[in-house]
């Protein structure tokens, strides 16, 4: 069985992490002993709808989740308050057996 590990911070630029490697001794080994991939986001680019489609594979048509979360403008209560059951697929760790 092979292992995958995927390390996503939201909104931080890959450019940042070669800028400052001197500074980031432990990000600097990842990415020299990793393997790296540049990948486009979806539309609408926003970190919920992005993140729902790389857990499930689906584009936001398909998994219909397109809410956009203003980080400045908004409280926690609107995330917490979106339903789960609007999700559409699965995410590839939900064991289906």
């Amino acid at each position: 069985m092979s292992r995958v590990l995927v390390i996503g911070i939201d909104s931080l630029a890959p450019g940042l992490l070669a800028k400052w490697e001197g500074d980031l001794p432990h990000f600097t080994g990842l990415r020299q002993q990793g393997t790296q991939a540049k990948m486009r986001s979806i539309f609408p680019v926003d970190s919920i709808p992005a993140w729902i489609s790389l857990l499930s594979g689906l584009n936001p048509a398909q998994h219909g989740l397109i809410y956009s979360f203003d980080v400045f403008g908004s409280s926690w209560k609107d995330i917490l308050g979106i339903d789960p059951d609007r999700f559409k697929g699965h995410t590839f760790f939900v064991d289906s057996g």
